[in-house]
């Protein structure tokens, strides 16, 4: 059977949500924290060997926006029905962080060595 149509004037609730959802809008900051932590930890020139292991704008900062990213959508992740796009920044997070670690730890082992990361 058929449903009967509704009255014109009925205003059915639209079956899909917006994009302006308040838990879409909670995950924005979370890219454009990741974004500038990728793009400055492979931005690392190292000049000096045995100079100083650890730069402040590519080894640093990176590791803060990532420890705030995870701790931004740590949070969301209460409120958020779908949970792939927030896993996915965890996991971008985790990468960035051991991609940076293992940066300072090849320079620090290798200092003569440019563009090795584990020793290959």
């Amino acid at each position: 059977m058929a449903s009967p149509d509704p009255h014109p004037l009925d205003y059915a609730r639209p079956t899909r949500e917006s994009h302006s959802d308040r838990e879409t809008w909670r995950l924005w900051p979370i890219p454009a924290l990741l974004i500038p932590a990728a793009i400055l930890s492979i931005s690392a020139v190292r000049m000096i060997p045995g100079g100083p292991f650890i730069s402040i704008h590519a080894n640093v900062v990176p590791c803060v926006l990532c420890v705030l990213a995870i701790y931004l959508t740590v949070r969301a992740m209460k409120n958020v029905r779908h949970r792939a796009g927030p896993v996915l920044a965890l996991i971008m997070a985790g990468g960035i962080i051991c991609f940076v670690v293992a940066d300072v730890i090849a320079f620090w082992l290798h200092p003569s060595a440019r563009g090795i990361l584990v020793g290959l």
